[in-house]
Formats: C-alpha cells, sequence, structure tokens
C-alpha cells in the first residue's frame, strides 16, 4: 500500500467539465499491477516539463529585459535573473529526485508484476486475483480471493547484493534485511490493507470477513518461521504451497462466496 496524490489525477480524466457527463466505459478493464506505480512517473514527468517551460519562458524574459535595458529601469535586469536562476535550480532538483525515484518504481513495478503473474498461476487452484486497488491517496497492491479465503498482498521489491545470500526475517515488530531493521513499516501497511479489504467487503456484502495480510519480498531468501502471528511474511514463490498447507486446515470458501467476494471488489475498482 503506497501513498499517492495522483489518484485524483485520474478521477479528474473520467469525469467532464461540467460533471453533466460520463464515461461511456461500462466496464473497464481490470487494472494491472505496478498501475499507480506508472501513473506517478508519468504525473512526475509532467510536472517537471511545466517547469522546464517555465524556466524557459523565465531565461527568455531575463533576454529580453537586457536588451531593452536601455528602455526600461535596472529593477527588471535584477528580478528576471532571479525568477531564471530560481526556476532553473527547482527543475534541477526536481528532475534529480525524479531520476531517483524512477529507479525505485521501476524495481517497484517489476517486483508487483511478478508478484501478479504467480498469483495468476493460481487460477487452476480456485484463486482469483485483482491487482492495484486505489482508494483514497493508497493503493493496495493485490488481493486474492479463493478457497483459502481473501487475502491482501502487499509487495517490496528491495535490491540485493552482488554476493552472498542475505536474507529477510521479522524480529520484535521490525522486518530486518541483511541484519538491518528497515526504515519503513511494512508490516502496518500490509495489516492496514486487509483491514480496509475487511471493511469494505462488510460495506458491499454486510459480510464479517477475515482478510489475511501477506507481506513477499520477490527474489530474496525469508524466513517463514520468523513471521509475526497475523502477518504470513514469505518469499512469492512459497504463496502457493503455503497456502495448499493452511487449505487443509480450515474449511475451504464456498464457490459462490469467492464470486461474490470478487465481483463486489471488482465493483469497487470500476467506481475508483
Amino acid at each position: 500500500m503506497r501513498w499517492f496524490v495522483g489518484r485524483s489525477s485520474l478521477q479528474r480524466m473520467n469525469k467532464s467539465r461540467d460533471g453533466q457527463k460520463r464515461s461511456p466505459i461500462r466496464n473497464p478493464a481490470p487494472r494491472q499491477a505496478g498501475t499507480s506505480l506508472r501513473m506517478f512517473i508519468v504525473e512526475e514527468s509532467l510536472w517537471v516539463a511545466i517547469w522546464i517551460g517555465v524556466a524557459i519562458c523565465a531565461f527568455t524574459f531575463t533576454a529580453v529585459a537586457w536588451i531593452l535595458r536601455a528602455f526600461d529601469s535596472q529593477f527588471y535586469l535584477i528580478l528576471f535573473p532571479v525568477l531564471t536562476a530560481g526556476c532553473v535550480l527547482y527543475v534541477g532538483l526536481r528532475m534529480r529526485n525524479l531520476s531517483g525515484d524512477s529507479r525505485k518504481i521501476q524495481l517497484g513495478v517489476q517486483g508487483e508484476e511478478s508478484v501478479a503473474s504467480i498469483l495468476e498461476d493460481l487460477r487452476g487452484m480456485g484463486y482469483r486475483a485483482l491487482h492495484d486497488i486505489t482508494e483514497d491517496g493508497f493503493n493496495i497492491d493485490h488481493v486474492l480471493v479463493g478457497p483459502g479465503g481473501v487475502f491482501a498482498v502487499e509487495t517490496k521489491t528491495v535490491q540485493k547484493p552482488m554476493k552472498g545470500n542475505p536474507s529477510i526475517r521479522h524480529h520484535n515488530g521490525k522486518i530486518i534485511i541483511e541484519g538491518v531493521a528497515t526504515t519503513e513499516d511494512p508490516l502496518r501497511q500490509v495489516k492496514g490493507a486487509a483491514k480496509h479489504v475487511r471493511e469494505l467487503l462488510k460495506r458491499e456484502t454486510g459480510r464479517s470477513v477475515y482478510v489475511q495480510p501477506v507481506l513477499l519480498y520477490p527474489g530474496w531468501w525469508v524466513d517463514e518461521r520468523s513471521s509475526p502471528d497475523d502477518v504470513w511474511l514469505l518469499n512469492p514463490g512459497r504463496f502457493g504451497p503455503r497456502l495448499v498447507s493452511e487449505i487443509q486446515k480450515r474449511k475451504p470458501m464456498p464457490e459462490e462466496d469467492i464470486h461474490l467476494y470478487i465481483s463486489r471488489l471488482q465493483d469497487r475498482q470500476h467506481r475508483a
């Protein structure tokens, strides 16, 4: 679950300026994994382009001011260069931040896509996956519904060192990567995602459904035994076997319930 300001832009795209019209598409295509991350890059790139245009205009005004220096006061010879320098500095900082963010986001997209592929392979076991469920200011990477229940799945893609056999584990409420506790709180995020899905299904169906939080780290060796009691901490490749193991301990969810929950979640996606 990540926080974005870009969702308001997506909402505006689906509404006309006068607010009296709507999109003719009644059944939009399902959202793909990583959609919110891609939209974030697009929106940030657009803002950088806008500010580059502002900087060009400011530079032009500065040039004109110097050309007309004989016909104008000295005030403009100071104002326009200062504005130009400010715009250029802001654009430079924004581009530097976007460059760093883009690399992280592209890595995140790759991770979400790889996990989405694994979740789609679970169809043969009776599971259905929805990806990139957007809400007010944040998104949920994946929701899986099937015989084993409902699962809120968060993907965390972290770069690995070139050598060695680094691992990820849980200890005292923290995720430990290569022996160092993460500065963010992915456990809180995934539990928040599960709570939100549970509340959403309660509103949509009137039923109280337990939603299992699942935290996945693609490409890493993950110490499953260290998982907290209320969160599954796994490598994505171990998710399927864990589902098989768990389904043997409980009564499978009825097929009609699976279809009901999936349809309500899809309806929510289309309204977002």
